[in-house]
């Protein structure tokens, strides 16, 4: 019960609640991991070894499908290619396939609504089968997303075509400008230097 001892020591510990045991640090450990998992997005890297024996530019088959068969690498291939292998959220959907809802004189932003994904999928004519909306994202197989790109390319190229169009009427139309410019010109110093003569 002396002061000084009762300062270098802190107080007594009446329960073992303040003590850390291995098996509190392991659980709060755990629980630090647990936490950590859930705010990242994990991305899970397979290693395949080409073969046993340690050495360079060698590569055993046998070996190397075994691993990816073991890893179950194999099986997702199958069910990503059975399924829907391209999974979109909706916003990027949008903002790369609004295009195909362009109209002469309609401007399409960045704010979009379930109609118009459905609307896009309808000018693409693409069946439910090949394609799914979720409640965050779009599913798609792989062959109705190259028939997508396919249709977002053709109307690239058309809008190119007639940003070129523009263009070049546009710049013909200012040839012809300088040209009557140029030629109104020459008449006022034609007329001028007449009306100087007299």
């Amino acid at each position: 019960d002396h002061p000084m001892i009762r300062v270098l020591l802190g107080p007594p510990h009446d329960d073992k609640r303040g003590v850390t045991t291995v098996a509190k640090f392991f659980q709060n450990s755990l629980q630090q991991l647990i936490t950590m998992i859930d705010v990242t997005n994990p991305h899970w890297i397979r290693c395949i070894k080409p073969h046993s024996a340690k050495k360079a530019r060698m590569f055993c088959g046998n070996e190397v499908m075994s691993q990816l068969r073991c890893a179950g690498v194999l099986e997702t291939v199958k069910i990503r290619q059975g399924g829907y292998s391209l999974r979109l959220p909706h916003n990027d959907f949008w903002n790369r396939f609004k295009l195909l809802l362009a109209d002469p004189g309609v401007k399409l932003g960045d704010v979009y609504a379930m109609e118009d994904l459905q609307e896009v999928i309808k000018r693409a004519e693409l069946s439910d089968t090949e394609l799914q909306i979720g409640r965050t994202k779009v599913f798609i197989k792989d062959t109705p997303y190259r028939s997508l790109e396919g249709l977002r390319n053709q109307k690239l190229d058309h809008l190119a075509v007639a940003i070129q169009r523009f263009g070049r009427v546009k710049l013909a139309y200012s040839r012809k400008h300088a040209l009557w410019l140029q030629q109104c010109g020459i008449r006022i110093q034609q007329f001028c230097k007449a009306w100087a003569s007299q």
